[in-house]
């Protein structure tokens, strides 16, 4: 290992174990940066990363310390054996330090008001990728700002540090307790110069090691991958979440894939027994307990549709510890299976989880995926793979952010449904599927959704005013409204009109997705409470088109 000495900035070499101790130095890189080949120069002391070597020699000496380490300075980049030891390295070194310095060159502070707890959390270095483990290996920190004024140390800026990162405070410690899943979404949002070390980076974080191979691409993350598979049991490095993906294998094309999954813990299903998996020349080979869904009854017969597939993971979201994340699998042969790129979503899967516990619907064998990856549009849900398949992507903020939930559902097959904190996605084989929205106010609307050859329709109805709903259950609606199946279908793809009970005016609209060949909508659900005034204004209008 080469430290810098504080009092005479030169260069020193120790073996590794003889080497004194150090203090080592975090940052993001500038103009100028000193190298360790500049180290000859004679014009050393006139290039602008100098006088940050300078400076930091300064403090750390004040500090009572002799070395220093310093990437920029102390790796022959050149050698990339020293290159590969120092990376591989890298989590250790910074763990092993007596103290580390984190310096924000982009930070002024002179008071430690509300203003200046902005500029730090809007630091470039909170954005790199190096950085993360910077931030968490180290056992002491201390914060510079660029004028190497002191801003505080990592405990006692835990919380500025815990809502820029998206790190749960006790994880800014002990980040070694967190699941996978929770690491790689704090990688999500960083970045780095080249691709690969978007992979490198995270090494230590996990305890592995990868060879360094530049030029390799996305490639780095699917090795990460699999180096982490081989050690650890933890399945939540399959829960990630990735819309641009339509078909792929189990494992991620980069940490972004996270970006969800900052709650996402480990937690061992004792109903789900699990052989340990592998890596092999065809895939992920891996254990799964199955549930198979093949055919749904709709408007009366049964229509075959897609061999859609569903394995639980043993791993949760921290708010629903009950409910396993799933993923859901379509086969390609016999043993070979892919997975959808919208996975790891547990919302709404209870019931689907205790059906298939208590009655053993599902069977446990080994399937192998291979790395594939097919994309497909943004936020897109996959219904191209079968021509009857319509889905349905309910998106609706307002309506969360008014209190509103899914209440009751009447859909044909409910192990075609998606549910997460975000959107509904339902798919439909040309038939109907209904759900109820209620608020904590009482009040309550139905959304029918009909799948059609040519073009779907959408019909909404209201709750009146006599209808009274004690201990509403979900299976209480269709008394209440009738079977949405009975109704005629009006046709209508948009809804305007006030709800009861309050001044709220809900707007539906119904619209084709852009991608082509692919028979999905989106169903845009938004409500506003409105002024009292506006609120009779609105009634009156409904009234008179009625008429």
């Amino acid at each position: 290992m080469r430290l810098l000495n504080t009092s005479t900035v030169k260069l020193c070499d120790y073996p590794g174990d003889q080497r004194p101790e150090y203090v080592i130095l975090s940052h993001t890189w500038g103009e100028e940066e000193v190298s360790f080949q500049d180290f000859g120069n004679p014009e050393l002391k006139a290039r602008a990363g100098y006088s940050k070597i300078a400076a930091c020699c300064e403090v750390v000496y004040w500090q009572g310390w002799e070395y220093v380490w310093i990437d920029t300075c102390c790796i022959d980049k050149t050698s990339s054996a020293e290159l590969s030891e120092a990376i591989n390295s890298m989590f250790r070194w910074y763990r092993e330090a007596q103290l580390c310095i984190a310096y924000l060159s982009d930070v002024s502070i002179l008071s430690l008001d509300h203003h200046a707890m902005d500029l730090f959390r809007g630091s470039r270095w909170f954005s790199r990728g190096w950085t993360l483990q910077e931030l968490l290996a180290p056992k002491t920190m201390l914060f510079y700002d660029r004028d190497w004024r002191e801003i505080g140390t990592k405990e006692n800026l835990r919380n500025d540090i815990s809502i820029v990162t998206g790190i749960k405070q006790e994880h800014i410690s002990n980040p070694m307790d967190a699941s996978a899943a929770q690491k790689m979404s704090w990688a999500s949002k960083r970045r780095t110069t080249r691709l690969e070390d978007m992979s490198y980076c995270l090494m230590g974080l996990f305890d592995v090691n990868i060879p360094l191979l530049y030029g390799e691409g996305q490639k780095a993350f699917l090795r990460l991958q699999h180096e982490i598979a081989k050690i650890s049991d933890d399945e939540s490095l399959f829960a990630w979440n990735d819309p641009s993906v339509q078909w792929g294998g189990m494992f991620a094309q980069s940490p972004v894939a996270f970006a969800d999954c900052g709650d996402v813990v480990s937690i061992q299903f004792p109903s789900f027994y699990r052989k340990p998996w592998s890596v092999t020349n065809r895939g992920l080979a891996i254990d799964l307990d199955v549930r198979k869904k093949t055919s749904s009854l709709i408007g009366g017969g049964i229509r075959d549709i897609p061999p859609f597939e569903f394995a639980p993971l043993h791993c949760a979201h921290s708010r629903t510890m009950e409910s396993p994340i799933y993923i859901r699998l379509r086969r390609n042969s016999r043993d070979d299976m892919v997975r959808w790129g919208h996975g790891g979503v547990s919302y709404g899967m209870e019931k689907f989880i205790e059906n298939m516990v208590r009655d053993r619907q599902y069977e446990r064998r080994t399937i192998y995926f291979r790395q594939v990856c097919t994309l497909t549009a943004p936020n897109a849900p996959v219904s191209s793979i079968n021509p009857d398949i319509q889905s349905f992507v309910i998106i609706s903020p307002s309506l969360r952010k008014s209190g509103f939930w899914v209440s009751g559902t009447h859909i044909p097959d409910p192990y075609l449904t998606l549910w997460d904190e975000r959107r509904w996605i339902i798919t439909l084989a040309y038939g109907f599927g209904a759900l109820m929205f209620s608020n904590n106010q009482g009040v309550r609307f139905l959304l029918i959704l009909r799948a059609k050859r040519d073009f779907p329709s959408l019909d909404v109805m209201v709750q009146k005013d006599d209808l009274k709903f004690k201990n509403f259950k979900g299976s209480l609606m269709w008394p209440l409204f009738g079977q949405p199946g009975d109704w005629v279908d009006s046709g209508a793809v948009q809804f305007l009109g006030p709800l009861h009970g309050r001044h709220f005016l809900l707007s539906v609209a119904l619209r084709k997705g852009l991608t082509p060949g692919e028979k999905h909508y989106f169903v845009d659900a938004n409500v506003e409470e409105l002024p009292t005034s506006q609120h009779a204004a609105h009634v009156k209008e409904s009234r008179h088109s009625r008429g």
